[in-house]
């Protein structure tokens, strides 16, 4: 069977897996009538509730209406503000994209070319600066970072202000630099093991015999690395940040509370606090399809790369 359909097929079983647990977890823990309901909420307030929402009915038939539902972009009501669920995500949702988007941007178009550097003059003074830089990035969490960035630029150098946003609405480019602080917290740590694993990989790849061969018959420094060492040296590399993508997003919804962003995160933690679960339901899903889909192109990318594992 083809490489790309094989895939193809597990990613539906995952997703289908996935948002099978999600619901059956949700289920467990909240009772969709009292807690609408409420304080006024009785057991025959609540039965009769039960009954108008369908929720007496066999688990997979409310799981399948929940699906049907949930593909179709209706995430139901939140309890806490009587809105329409996808309203509330729809909001919030392009500033968390765009602070994820701006921070992979930052990772890779940091840690390739100090990667590269660091592998291709190893043991230099700027392969050594940088491995310093690095392992202090990795030291410190984003959410530390996001901290010690708002009071160096923020408080110090007065470059933005600490808690304001501009919308969207307001123009691309205020919306924009509202973005690059917090993106560069997340960034900086994910750039500092990009670099450490592309440094090694470069390392690797340069002292193979194929490297020393391409030497031999005239082959430039430029071209050694372009043609051979690096299409070899970046095959590891690629699922080190397709899961960085992951962790991105993670890092987003505790960087956002600490730059008081009005994005996914803000919206996810007051919805835990206010028990208002068809919020959380929805994001929970959102951000396990994010995983599932991100691998997903991972994989696909790394066979483009390599051949090799359509053997496999």
């Amino acid at each position: 069977m083809n490489y790309f359909v094989r895939k193809t097929i597990t990613l539906i079983i995952t997703l289908f897996i996935v948002s099978l647990l999600v619901f059956l977890a949700f289920q467990v823990i909240s009772d969709p009538a009292a807690a609408m309901l409420g304080t006024s909420a009785t057991p025959e307030k609540i039965a009769e509730l039960r009954e108008q929402l369908g929720l007496n009915d066999p688990l997979a038939v409310r799981y399948g209406r929940w699906l049907a539902s949930f593909v179709k972009g209706d995430f139901g009501t939140s309890y806490a503000y009587s809105m329409p669920v996808r309203g509330m995500v729809m909001e919030k949702l392009p500033l968390t994209v765009g602070v994820v988007l701006l921070s992979f941007l930052l990772m890779v178009a940091l840690s390739f070319p100090l990667g590269i550097l660091c592998g291709r003059h190893e043991g230099g003074v700027a392969d050594h600066i940088i491995t310093i830089l690095g392992q202090v990035g990795m030291s410190i969490p984003a959410f530390l970072l996001g901290v010690g960035l708002t009071y160096l630029f923020g408080v110090f150098f007065h470059w933005f202000t600490p808690g304001a946003y501009a919308p969207l609405r307001n123009g691309f480019w205020p919306w924009l630099g509202c973005l690059i602080f917090p993106a560069l917290a997340i960034a900086i740590p994910r750039t500092a093991m990009t670099v450490k694993m592309l440094r090694a990989s470069v390392i690797d790849e340069m002292g193979k015999n194929y490297v020393v061969t391409s030497y031999s018959r005239g082959a430039g420094n430029a071209v050694v690395l372009r043609r051979h060492v690096l299409r070899n040296a970046i095959i590891p590399v690629i699922t080190f940040i397709a899961s960085s993508m992951a962790e991105i997003v993670a890092n987003c919804i505790l960087v956002e509370q600490v730059f008081a962003l009005p994005g996914i995160g803000v919206l996810l933690l007051s919805s835990i606090g206010n028990r208002d679960f068809p919020v959380v339901q929805t994001l929970v899903v959102f951000l396990a399809v994010w995983v599932v889909v991100i691998n997903f192109i991972a994989d696909v990318l790394y066979q483009l790369v390599d051949p090799r594992i359509r053997l496999g």
